[in-house]
């Protein structure tokens, strides 16, 4: 008996100091400024302190399991797996790569991870005791050079010049080096004349302004410009002057001192400075308040603005590119937008033409989606249906080519097979919250006997065409006496199937005679 109760009395203290070493890992580890995450060799979430949660914006039942990994940018999940595999045949402490964390909230932080090997038993999975620290403000401020010196921080786990966008954003060159006849899908010619000026333009210090409907992929030739610039070692920084509140925007493009407001602790640059001898994409420039418009055109006339709190002057070399979606003459009418300020962003204007303007690059777009949500989604997905590829072209598509891109990546995500067919379609391309189908090819006619809508078009589009000869171009031709562009013309006339009729020769030989006639 006495052997049974010191027994007892082993086990019991045994589990005593068990609680207590427990208890003392959990202050240690909810208390701790830096993350935590406790992962299997497999990269499973095993543990995530508050600070981690913080840093990720993952709640711990989100991140159990391999959740974590979905919350990280889609470009970045791929090589995260391999990151962990090397960990997991390192000795000592293993350094993993910056990763990009897409907050709930759409925020994009970067995260510099240090995985150290936890002791195990025989027989025990490996676990690995992960160490998060966020550098998004580091990299935002002094590049990769921020992270500190030594083996750890320039073993090449960094991208060579790696830098973080103003929204957060890791703007590597090697992830953002941007070739337009390679990444800016399409051949029409409108979209082509659009890429021709950019690339004229890129070498110079002009300020450019990007007009054109919303999701016509105005960043994207924000980005060209910059790329084909010789700025393009520099850091593009990117404000979307529409997601930033009136009473932040001046500290957000300026800066401020410490002391100048409540909660400015410190000296902030602004998106001006990190900008410097970079570009700077002023995205939305049309919701900047009128308020603030003098101090963004002291900027583009002299270089140079004050921090906010401050009165020392500040000079930048940055080039300006702004975008709009609003028509910013009609806003200076109006007394919404200075006309000084309008003149100075206006200097080379770039105008993007909406999707249903050019229904030619409809295809090639949706094929490159394609491939790319397949590519990320591990499905095969090798092409489009005639079907729905004439569903797709036969849309108005409101949206543009964004409208068109989260199309295809739900259809991708719908799609059973080899290729994506017409049934995955109709569901998709909601708008305002809404779920309605894709503008449908209509049926030739209704059960009531009365033409369709199409039908309507058509028999005027024949009209307008037979009374302009079948010219479709310039002053006199169908498209300038039909409103619509050239292109998007031609798109509709192939849809259908019509073509320009072969005139017989006795109405040749009657043309002719009334040409005579009227020349006489």
């Amino acid at each position: 008996m006495d052997a049974d109760a010191g027994a007892a009395n082993g086990l019991s203290r045994l589990d005593l100091e068990l609680r207590a070493s427990e208890a003392r890992f959990s202050v240690v580890c909810e208390s701790s400024p830096l993350g935590i995450l406790l992962a299997s060799e497999r990269g499973e979430c095993l543990y995530i302190n508050p600070a981690a949660q913080q840093i990720t914006g993952l709640t711990a039942e989100a991140a159990a399991g391999r959740g974590w990994i979905r919350a990280l940018h889609p470009d970045d999940q791929e090589g995260v797996a391999a990151g962990w595999s090397r960990a997991a045949d390192a000795h000592g402490e293993y350094r993993v790569p910056v990763h990009r964390f897409v907050r709930p909230d759409g925020d994009v932080r970067s995260v510099q991870v240090r995985a150290v090997p936890l002791a195990r038993t025989p027989g025990e999975e490996r676990a690995f005791l992960g160490i998060l620290e966020d550098v998004t403000d580091r990299l935002r401020a002094g590049g990769s050079q921020a992270l500190g010196s030594g083996p750890s921080a320039d073993s090449g786990e960094l991208p060579a010049g790696a830098r973080i966008e103003s929204a957060g954003e890791y703007a590597g060159p090697d992830r953002r080096r941007l070739d337009p006849g390679q990444e800016i899908v399409g051949s029409s010619p409108s979209l082509r004349g659009v890429i021709g000026s950019a690339r004229l333009v890129a070498p110079m210090a002009t300020t450019v302004l990007i007009t054109g409907e919303t999701g016509t992929g105005k960043e994207l030739i924000a980005r060209a410009i910059h790329e084909l610039g010789p700025r393009r070692d520099s850091p593009l920084v990117k404000v979307n002057c529409a997601a930033i509140s009136a009473g932040l925007v001046e500290s957000e493009l300026f800066g401020h001192e410490k002391g100048a407001f409540t909660g400015a602790l410190q000296r902030r640059k602004g998106r001006f400075e990190l900008a410097h001898g970079g570009t700077l994409f002023l995205d939305e420039v049309g919701e900047l308040p009128l308020e603030l418009q003098p101090k963004l055109l002291r900027v583009l006339q002299e270089r140079e603005f004050e921090r906010v709190g401050g009165n020392e002057p500040v000079r930048v070399d940055v080039r300006v590119v702004a975008a709009t979606n609003r028509d910013l003459a009609e806003m200076v009418k109006q007394g919404r937008f200075r006309e000084d300020l309008f003149y100075r962003l206006n200097v080379f204007p770039l105008a993007l033409p909406p999707l249903r303007e050019r229904a030619e690059d409809v295809a090639p777009l949706a094929r490159a989606f394609v491939q790319r949500f397949a590519r990320r989604s591990g499905k095969r997905v090798d092409g489009i249906s005639p079907a729905a590829l004439e569903r797709l072209q036969a849309h108005h598509w409101p949206g543009n080519v964004r409208e068109l891109e989260n199309v295809i990546e739900r259809a991708v995500i719908l799609s059973r097979g080899p290729e994506l067919d017409v049934d995955v379609l109709p569901v998709l391309a909601g708008h305002l919250g809404g779920s309605r189908p894709l503008a449908p090819v209509p049926p030739s006619r209704p059960d009531d006997g009365r033409p369709t809508l199409e039908q309507m078009t058509r028999s005027y589009v024949e009209r307008v065409l037979q009374e302009t000869r079948w010219i479709i171009e310039g002053e006199r031709g169908a498209a300038r006496r039909l409103g619509i562009h050239p292109n998007t013309l031609r798109s509709r006339l192939k849809r259908w199937g019509l073509t320009r009729p072969v005139p017989d020769r006795q109405a040749a030989e009657a043309w002719q005679n009334e040409l005579g006639r009227r020349c006489g």
